[in-house]
């Protein structure tokens, strides 16, 4: 594996991470950056190394449904930014986005987010990588995009608060989906 191919690795992963921390933006969870980065960078580094080093029969387990945990994660977020964007009042919005980035909503997420970095560490256990330098590279494209995606997504919110919390739904929903199938 080439270091383009290791930079367009780390990439392709964390744009899961850029779009959930831009529904986090548009939410207003700023303020909580610090957290969100270190969650989602930590889950992006710790997974692809435990997934180096799991078993062929675990490996079939978690192939099979780490699509499907993933994406109805990301459908059921969607979900729920969409009914915010829609029916629910400024403070229950506001509520809803503290749950969701406090520690244990946030290793939700990420461990969702993260089920699919597993197969990637599982097929580096097969090639002459070294795993730390992936998990190395993928974290910290995870945490990048990450605060790129909370930037934005304060921003939009301050300026464009129902357009952005339905971009944000609907981006999030259609990477569940694309999930879901296997096309992320």
């Amino acid at each position: 594996m080439s270091h383009w191919d290791l930079v367009i690795l780390g990439i392709v992963i964390a744009s899961n991470n850029f779009s959930v921390a831009l529904a986090l933006g548009t939410m207003g969870q700023w303020k909580r950056v610090a957290r969100i980065l270190i969650v989602f960078g930590g889950f992006e580094f710790f997974i692809p190394l435990f997934g180096a080093y799991l078993g062929q029969y675990f490996a079939q387990f978690v192939e099979a449904y780490a699509s499907a945990i993933g994406g109805g994660l990301l459908i059921g977020l969607a979900i729920y930014v969409f009914y915010g964007t829609f029916i629910s009042q400024p403070a229950d919005r506001e509520e809803w986005a503290q749950r969701t980035s406090t520690w244990w909503g946030l290793l939700g997420l990420a461990f969702g987010l993260s089920l699919d970095n597993m197969m990637v560490g599982l097929s580096l256990g097969f090639s002459d990588e070294s795993p730390w330098l992936v998990a190395t590279v993928i974290a910290m494209s995870s945490v990048v995009f990450s605060a790129i995606g909370l930037r934005f997504g304060t921003f939009l919110n301050q300026y464009f608060v129902f357009y952005s919390q339905l971009f944000s739904s609907l981006l999030l929903f259609f990477l569940g989906v694309a999930t879901l199938l296997g096309w992320m």
